[in-house]
């Protein structure tokens, strides 16, 4: 895959969401927000010499253009949001960039891949990023798409350590596969409706704490799902 050379002085993007009374969705992702971030970062080694965090939000009032620009200028190594309609904003960014997306592991059995499939679609280096209300973070081997039967809204609480954080601006910012967590063996894979009955077994997910591993897993979404 070809895509853009990042120098020194690219920036990571985090994409605020909020609720309609104000509220962030993700606790804890406005650590990244706060002053003098970029320069602790830097100094603890999350990130290298050079490299800025930016934060944003988007709302229906947004131009499109401005979204374009928020995310996809040539110097945007990374994207990094909670699951929502923000993500969408992968399809103006560069090939090479990295996109992470938080979700709750609670919603493994009834997980939406699909900004993950945009991306990487695109070109865009991908991971979902997996926790729970008291922070920890999963890694799944499998997930289930909200195929038919399952298509329920689904609302839930995670957070963000600062550890966790850390861990993800420095996966981004490197530059190579990122890790795989269930969503190349999604049952249901890029589909969104399953036309056939589901084989037994197919809501046996285990919940997998994450270990930091060098080797990412295969992001092949030709592989079948394993039971």
């Amino acid at each position: 895959m070809t895509g853009t050379a990042f120098s020194k002085t690219s920036r990571i993007v985090i994409l605020e969401r909020r609720g309609t009374d104000g509220r962030r969705g993700f606790v804890g992702l406005e650590r990244a927000c706060e002053p003098g971030f970029d320069k602790s970062a830097i100094e603890r080694g999350v990130l290298t010499q050079g490299m800025a965090v930016e934060c944003t939000s988007f709302n229906m009032s947004t131009p499109l253009a401005a979204m374009a620009q928020a995310v996809g200028s040539p110097d945007v190594r990374a994207l990094i949001s909670g699951h929502g309609a923000g993500l969408a904003n992968v399809i103006y960014m560069q090939a090479g960039a990295a996109m992470a997306e938080f979700d709750a592991i609670k919603n493994m059995g009834k997980a939406r891949n699909f900004y993950q499939y945009l991306a990487e679609g695109l070109g865009v280096r991908s991971i979902k990023v997996w926790l729970n209300a008291s922070g920890a973070r999963f890694c799944p081997p499998r997930v289930n798409a909200c195929g038919s039967g399952n298509l329920n809204m689904y609302r839930a609480s995670i957070k963000i350590s600062a550890t966790v954080l850390d861990d993800v601006l420095t996966e981004v910012a490197a530059i190579g596969p990122l890790r795989d967590c269930g969503v190349a063996r999604d049952e249901e894979g890029a589909k969104m409706y399953r036309a056939k009955p589901r084989q037994p077994g197919w809501g046996a997910l285990e919940m997998l704490p994450w270990t930091k591993d060098p080797s990412p897993w295969n992001r092949s979404y030709l592989l079948p799902p394993v039971f």
